[in-house]
């Protein structure tokens, strides 16, 4: 029997912010077979929400959305489930569509933290709620609370980069990933 651990899988997300690109997001390395390049399938000043399964790091759920008040209903069914990791990004988002409501309670619920603070200091005391762009990307497993989310924002650069790895562990003979700090 071989016990020895795959190694992690790079995913790589690119959030944008108000330079009028579209983000991108893909799993695995361009050069490698299982290399998987997500489509945003939205066209701007929106959030970007993937949801994949943690045992084979398929997309299951693809979708954005404007409203950043409540969790949109394609999540609903994914909330407390741990066998599903889920990347959150923004594209182009204006300082107006800060997280509030059920959608802020659950960012805080999963880990958002430091980041997303950052934000809302800087729309606040600029009170630019209307013409500033932020960049944010949160990264977990839906039902683990803030244990092992990943936070990035940003407010300055028109582009977010977060490298992060999808580490491989082995219960039972079943394979998950879980996201990791790229080291």
């Amino acid at each position: 029997m071989n016990n020895a651990q795959s190694p992690n899988i790079p995913l790589t997300v690119l959030a944008t912010n108000g330079n009028g690109k579209r983000p991108h997001m893909a799993i695995g390395l361009y050069d490698q077979p299982d290399y998987n390049l997500i489509d945003f399938p939205g066209t701007g000043n929106e959030y970007w929400m993937v949801i994949l399964d943690r045992s084979n790091l398929k997309v299951v759920e693809n979708f954005s959305f404007i409203d950043g008040s409540t969790i949109p209903p394609k999540m609903n069914s994914y909330l407390d489930n741990s066998e599903y990791l889920y990347v959150l990004t923004t594209a182009n988002q204006l300082s107006a569509s800060v997280p509030t409501g059920s959608f802020y309670k659950w960012l805080i619920s999963e880990g958002a933290g430091l980041g997303l603070r950052r934000v809302e200091r800087a729309i606040s005391a600029l009170n630019c709620s209307g013409y500033l762009f932020f960049s944010y990307t949160l990264i977990g497993i839906f039902g683990s609370g803030d244990s092992g989310s990943l936070e990035y924002a940003n407010l300055v650069d028109p582009t977010l980069f977060s490298p992060v790895e999808l580490m491989p562990t082995t219960i039972d003979g079943k394979t998950i990933y879980s996201p990791v700090v790229l080291k």
